[in-house]
């Protein structure tokens, strides 16, 4: 497993094309490579064109890349782990299975 030096951020950004599953109750988490904390628990998720604000209820840090399953990738908003892990390499193309993850789950704060 790498070193994963952790980050303490105070907004969490999430693709536009993301947004509306969030918004329907459909996706409840999202995954980040390494090591993250925030500031607050009530923080924006904003992308390039929209924002809301959400509370983050947990944060797990208990898995790496390769330990993810299919139950996160459904909390994802995802039909299946194989389409999430292809998802992540996009946006993370050097991400390993021993790589260190951090699930955010959160709802939108009302």
């Amino acid at each position: 497993m790498k070193a994963s030096r952790p980050r303490v951020v105070s907004s969490l950004r999430l693709a536009d094309k993301f947004f509306d599953l969030v918004l329907s109750g459909v996706k409840t988490s999202t995954i980040r490579r390494g090591i993250f904390y925030f500031t607050h628990n009530k923080i924006p998720l904003v992308s390039n064109n929209r924002k809301l604000n959400i509370r983050v209820v947990r944060l797990d840090h208990g898995k790496t890349f390769g330990e993810l399953a299919e139950e996160d990738a459904k909390r994802d908003g995802f039909e299946s782990l194989e389409e999430l892990k292809g998802e992540l390499h996009r946006f993370y193309p050097e991400l390993e299975d021993g790589d260190p993850v951090t699930i955010v789950y959160f709802e939108v704060d009302k």
